[in-house]
Formats: structure tokens, sequence, C-alpha cells
């Protein structure tokens, strides 16, 4: 399977350092690296890597030849009209963004989460339930894009007819050869002026395709 840790690095590299990791067998193993953070100089202090791993130990070296992942396990993600996304991970396919936020989550040839199948519902103090589904425009935003890992954010306002109530950014992180993905959810306060708001409760609904009810 896939695994994400964070590396803490020195302040004598520059730029995103190519890191190496090897098996206890010295195979030097596919990884994917994302700059976390940065020291005051602005030399890289936090990595986080993506890499094929079982239990064991693995040995880090900065520099050297990064093992390429292979074509067959890469994630492939493919950018189409109206912001939609599609990713792969193998028998997992998803198709995101735009308005409905999910367009479809396969596994093989079966649809696990059909249009709208994901939501997210912000009521308000009056009863009120807003829903990001109903946004009038979502933004996609690919955070990541790589062969071992790929975060897409998909971000809008709740609404409820010609009314909104607080924004939303949801990220869906995608692991190659991994027949899931996680779902993060976030809501934030943008506008101006109104520093409080009567938020009754927030929910996430799942419906599995060819169901009634999450």
């Amino acid at each position: 399977k896939s695994n994400s840790v964070s590396y803490t690095t020195f302040t004598v590299f520059r730029g995103n350092p190519k890191v190496v990791l090897k098996n206890k067998k010295g195979k030097a193993l596919p990884v994917q690296s994302e700059l976390l953070a940065r020291w005051p100089d602005g030399s890289p202090r936090v990595l986080h890597l993506t890499f094929p791993a079982a239990s064991g130990v693995y040995q880090a070296a900065v520099g050297g030849k990064i093992a390429a992942a292979s074509s067959k396990d890469a994630i492939r993600l493919t950018r189409q009209s109206g912001g939609a996304v599609s990713v792969s991970t193998g028998r997992l396919a998803a198709k995101l963004g735009g308005t409905g936020l999910v367009e479809s989550i396969k596994l093989g040839k079966k649809e696990m989460i059909g249009r709208g199948g994901i939501e997210v519902r912000v009521v308000d103090g009056e009863q009120r339930a807003f829903t990001a589904t109903a946004a009038e425009r979502v933004e996609t935003e690919i955070e990541v894009d790589g062969p071992l890992r790929t975060v897409v954010a998909l971000k809008g306002r709740c609404s409820l007819g010609k009314e909104t109530f607080l924004n939303f950014r949801l990220r869906f992180e995608f692991l190659a050869g991994i027949e899931g993905f996680s779902l993060a959810y976030a809501f934030h306060n943008l506008e101006r002026g109104h520093d409080f708001f009567d938020v009754q409760s927030i929910e996430l609904e799942i419906r599995l395709a060819g169901t009634k009810n999450p």
C-alpha cells in the first residue's frame, strides 16, 4: 500500500530536495514529495513523502536517483470541461467537480456513488438547511498532482434558493493502489462585517448509488 510520512530536513538544502527511499534490501522505491514548511531562511524544514510500503525499516537519503512509479500503478488525473476532473487509482475511478460536486465514483464497473451522492449541509438558527450541491458555482483546485498521491479540493458557498450561508471546502485524497479515498471538509466565514453566525448543525451525507437513503 501507499504510505505518507513527514520527513524533517536541515538548512543546508535549498528548494525541494530529492529524497531517495530504500527498503531493507537496498532497493530504491518510488517516492513523491511535497514541501510542507520552510525555515526562516527559506530552506526546507518538513517534506511530506508518499511511497509504496509494507511493515519494515526504510532508509531515507537526500540526493540520488529516485525510482519511477510504474505507469500501471500510477494515479491518472484528467482535467475536463467545466472545472471537472477524473481521477483513477486503478479499479477506483472518480469524476469530481461542477455543480453536484460528484458526478460518479466507481469501483471497477460498479458505480458506488452517483451524481450528488456526497452532500454537506449547514443548518442555521432558523432551521434552514443550506447545501453544497445547491451552490451556484463550484471551484476545483488541484492541491497535489502526482503519481502516488493526488488531492482535489472543491470550493463553493452553501446555498438555499438565492440565499447563501458559509463557504465550504471538500478535500478528496487519493493514493496509488488504494481502492478508496479520504474526504475532509471545512467551513469558513468569508463575509466581512459578519463575525458570528448561529449554526445549529453541520452534516455530511453519503448516499450509495441505487439507494434513496444515506
